[in-house]
């Protein structure tokens, strides 16, 4: 296994025929697929290692299979998607500590493993050096969640820990039987407490993150040094997010604020609260928000064929698919909507606020249980939109190929957007953002930026 073996799958194709570049694509996927099935099975601190050398047989399969065929052999690199897999179970510990075979990175990277031993080495030192007092087990525990190499035995701690097993183990030469000692685990680097002790500050994305590294995560980094800790809040920009994607409200908000200096700082917008009620200013937001809900709605017509109506409420959902942003509870609320107006009377009918909810996201091609979300929303629009007892009351679309552009479509438009990730899970968010700005309301949990929107 060498370096030249792991190259990024973005740059796959040289090859001159389409059909084999494409078919050997597909069958690099499946590939991938099996491989992500079976560490799966794994335990989580054995997955990292195992996980790149079996991507990279299975493509050397697929490539000596290519080129028995007689075929010219496309340049075809090597991914590893199963990271998404091994994430999509939501298991924070997995996704707080990143580690890596310690034996396998040497071999691949000897210099920079010796470089990492010595910072190991140095910053152990600095931590006996920093509590002197402190109780011995008590030190140990702290050293050992913190430095970076763990299970790993220096050869100097080996031949301590082999004599004093020897002399143990005179002074027990009388006993029948000697205790087994539980072998411990394969040597890991560990990435997080590595960028812990070399960078200059350590953040959250957003407060409530913040002070989940601090109290949980990286809570004896803290103890040992508190002004490393920062809250850098996600940030989106208004130039590209406001004033750009939607010049029908940015002409408003620089009318009613008397120039566009809101752009650069957005506190310039309070001025708008002393005229919240004026007729005229609602008036014209609303006509910027129709505008939009046009320009909406006739892109959904062009991009899936449904035509919804521009006088409902635009319910709007567009993040990464995944299972703790929970686009699977906001399909089932559909659902749950649906089957409740199915049951009312044509009088309660005429009393329901027209809706219409709208998916789009992105997901790792090998996640597979994001593939069955978007399947049931799919599913779920075929039957509602064709509802004639329902007609334009509800209406649910999955856009496809969600990309910025598509954001900057969808968001303007928006009147309600859901943002109900598991609470604890969301470091931050941004597309909260990007929504609370272009007068959109949103619906969600008290998690990440969330909390400081509110």
């Amino acid at each position: 296994l060498s370096l030249h073996d792991a190259l990024p799958i973005s740059a796959v194709v040289d090859g001159r025929d389409q059909l084999l570049r494409e078919a050997v694509r597909d069958e690099l996927l499946a590939r991938e697929l099996e491989v992500a099935l079976v560490v799966r099975q794994l335990d989580r601190r054995q997955r990292p290692q195992v996980e790149l050398a079996l991507v990279v047989l299975a493509h050397r399969a697929v490539l000596a299979a290519v080129a028995a065929g007689g075929a010219r052999v496309p340049a075809v690199a090597v991914s590893t998607p199963v990271r998404g897999v091994l994430l999509e179970d939501g298991q924070r510990e997995e996704q707080q500590r990143r580690v890596l075979c310690l034996d396998l990175l040497e071999e691949l990277l000897p210099r920079h493993v010796e470089i990492i031993k010595k910072i190991d080495d140095q910053f152990i030192t600095l931590v006996k050096a920093h509590y002197p007092d402190m109780d011995a087990a008590e030190l140990d525990r702290s050293i050992n969640a913190m430095r970076i190499l763990e299970n790993y035995v220096s050869p100097a701690e080996a031949a301590a820990a082999k004599a004093a097993k020897a002399a143990a183990a005179a002074k027990k030469a009388d006993a029948e039987e000697e205790e087994e000692e539980e072998a411990p685990g394969p040597a890991m680097v560990r990435m997080a407490n590595l960028c812990c002790i070399s960078g200059f500050a350590v953040n959250g994305v957003a407060a409530i993150h913040s002070e989940i590294v601090k109290d949980v995560v990286f809570n004896d980094f803290y103890k040992l040094w508190p002004a490393k800790f920062q809250n850098k809040t996600n940030g989106v920009t208004p130039r590209r997010w406001l004033a750009f994607c939607n010049p029908q409200l940015s002409e408003i908000l620089t009318k009613w604020t008397g120039d566009d200096s809101w752009i650069t700082d957005m506190s310039k917008l309070e001025k708008l609260a002393d005229e919240a009620k004026n007729p005229e200013l609602q008036k014209e937001w609303v006509a910027a928000k129709v505008a939009r809900k046009q320009i909406c709605k006739d892109y959904i017509k062009e991009a899936t064929g449904i035509e919804v109506p521009i006088n409902s409420m635009f319910d709007i959902q567009v993040k990464r698919i995944h299972e703790y942003k929970r686009q699977f509870l906001n399909i089932m609320g559909i659902i749950y909507r649906y089957k409740q107006m199915k049951a009312m009377t044509p009088e309660e009918r005429a009393k329901v606020v027209p809706r219409v909810c709208v998916f789009g996201g992105k997901a790792y091609a090998t996640y597979l249980q994001a593939k069955r979300i978007v399947r049931l929303v799919t599913a779920v629009g075929e039957v509602v939109n064709n509802d004639p007892e329902i007609g334009d009351l509800l209406k649910v679309v999955f856009v496809p190929d969600y990309n910025v552009s598509l954001a900057e479509t969808l968001i303007p438009a928006s009147e309600l957007s859901q943002h109900i990730s598991t609470a604890g899970t969301e470091a931050s968010g941004t597309s909260n953002m990007k929504f609370q700005m272009n007068g959109c309301l949103i619906i969600g949990t008290l998690d990440g930026a969330n909390v400081e929107i509110r």
